[in-house]
């Protein structure tokens, strides 16, 4: 539980910088979310072609940008490349096998982990409860994993928590800021 106690001091920290996205107005409903991800270095922006740096809160994550994220949150050591056989040479190799190290990603079966497959809510869920200690691997799968979300208030100010639907941005800067402060 130390990298949950030094994800809980970072938030209470902060930066003290604001990152400005065009695409999040300053008074945006999860503004503060999205701000503690940025400042906290866990999800970034990306420029568009007129410069401008913007969020895409819309935009769903992949299950190899979701591995990433949580890496960075937990301060896991990406040393080794992952031996599932879509991720050996692909660009989050690294970000998969410490998370499979931590035991919190098992893969799809057949030896794959489906890097670029978009993630869906119980996906998410199942590794960032796992991350926190609020499961483990003999939680039932979905909605074990669903129940530990809601008993730590995961999902509070989500803009879908239903099984199946895939994960936008702004739902996972919101759930990361729900739990490190729990």
């Amino acid at each position: 539980f130390g990298n949950l106690a030094q994800a809980s001091r970072a938030l209470q920290a902060g930066s003290g910088v604001t990152p400005s996205f065009q695409d999040v107005a300053s008074n945006h409903w999860a503004s503060a979310n999205i701000n503690y991800v940025a400042n906290q270095g866990l999800m970034q922006g990306e420029k568009d072609k007129t410069g401008a740096s913007l969020f895409y809160p819309s935009r769903n994550l992949t299950r190899a940008e979701f591995a990433a994220v949580i890496c960075r949150m937990m301060g896991y050591n990406v040393g080794e490349n992952s031996t599932f056989t879509d991720t050996k040479y692909h660009w989050s190799s690294k970000y998969v096998n410490a998370c499979v190290k931590a035991d919190i990603i098992h893969g799809i079966g057949d030896n794959k982990f489906a890097p670029d497959n978009h993630i869906t809510v119980e996906q998410a869920v199942k590794i960032l409860t796992s991350a926190y200690g609020y499961a483990n691997s003999k939680t039932q799968y979905p909605d074990g994993f669903m129940s530990a979300a809601q008993k730590y208030n995961l999902f509070d100010n989500v803009t879908s928590s239903r099984l199946g639907t895939d994960v936008k941005r702004i739902d996972v800067a919101v759930m990361l800021y729900n739990a490190a402060k729990n």
